[in-house]
């Protein structure tokens, strides 16, 4: 099993190359704010003979550090560039996810969806919201595949 390590691009430093040399595969977050031909280098470098340097794409639909926030529909449109260039293999998208929001996530072409508050809330327990979680699986299923997703 392939390890993953992820580096939000705003970091300064280039933290990925031992990473890449320990056998680990490389993401790159961005913040809502960030354009995404900001991580175009990232996108198209390659690292030896192992392929592409970055497998994954986390784009932030809210800005780090405070859960609850809103989702931001405008990361929809980076989403969409990057299913469309096909330029790395998982597209995750963090923040503001409920059942509205994960339909249009996934619409955009997202197929990693990270979800926080909307499933474990501020007033329940970790194991409340992994029952949730188990419950509406099957119903957020349906949903996407009415959805054509």
């Amino acid at each position: 099993m392939k390890h993953n390590f992820r580096i939000h691009l705003e970091c300064p430093g280039n933290f990925m190359l031992p990473y890449l040399l320990a056998g680990f595969s490389c993401g790159v977050c961005i913040c809502p704010d960030t354009p995404i031909m900001d991580i175009a280098l990232l996108l198209n470098a390659t690292y030896l003979d192992a392929g592409t340097l970055v497998d994954l794409v986390d784009i932030l639909a809210v800005n780090p550090g405070i859960a609850g926030q809103s989702f931001d529909s405008s990361v929809l449109d980076k989403v969409k560039w990057l299913r469309a260039e096909h330029k790395v293999q998982h597209i995750m998208i963090d923040g503001g996810m409920d059942e509205l929001t994960i339909i249009q996530a996934a619409q955009a072409g997202a197929n990693v969806i990270v979800s926080g508050s909307s499933i474990f809330g501020k007033n329940r327990k970790a194991s409340d919201g992994v029952e949730m979680v188990r419950d509406n699986i099957e119903r957020l299923g349906n949903l996407l595949r009415q959805h054509g997703l």
